[in-house]
């Protein structure tokens, strides 16, 4: 079950594009920009807080992982007033970075968020995409199970074995 955005590949790319300080570069804010995060936009004005635009399939379950993985991180990040993100980019990929401060570092590392290292930093990955991509474009998914998609399962096979049981009767209607 994958329970994270940023996964090990991810995070051997992210690293082998910064191999020094050079690499990366402040991200600039634009005007408006938006964010894929799983099955979340995440809408930014200058001048306002970040907005979040979720589908159905942003469940109380999915919201919680959601919450506590990137998508938070960046929610959180883009509510301030000099956001500390980065981009590293390479003629394959791109990358958007957050620096992470001494003080956040531990509580990054206990949640088990994929960092790289550059120079003296340390950065957590909040996006990879190809060149040819923008990060408003939907790239990758948390695989969770939905207990309601089992509560469907188990009413739907109760149905059927309802209506096999009534073929199996004997009962004729004649008209």
């Amino acid at each position: 079950m994958k329970n994270k955005l940023i996964t090990a590949d991810i995070k051997k790319l992210v690293q082998s594009g910064c191999k020094s300080e050079d690499d990366l570069k402040k991200f600039e804010l634009s005007t408006f920009n938006v964010f894929k995060i799983g099955n979340a936009s995440v809408k930014f004005r200058k001048g306002s807080v970040p907005e979040l635009h979720i589908d159905e399939s942003f469940t109380t379950e999915y919201a919680k992982m959601w919450r506590n993985d990137i998508g938070g991180v960046l929610m959180k990040e883009l509510r301030k007033e000099d956001p500390e993100l980065y981009e590293v980019k390479t003629n394959t990929f791109r990358a958007l970075l957050k620096k992470i401060s001494e003080s956040e570092l531990e509580q990054f590392k206990e949640k088990g968020f994929d960092h790289v290292t550059v120079g003296d930093n340390v950065y957590t990955i909040i996006k990879a995409v190809n060149n040819k991509k923008v990060y408003a474009d939907k790239t990758d998914d948390y695989e969770i199970d939905h207990p309601e998609d089992d509560e469907i399962k188990k009413a739907i096979r109760e149905e059927v074995e309802e209506e096999e049981e009534i073929e199996e009767s004997n009962s004729y209607a004649l008209f």
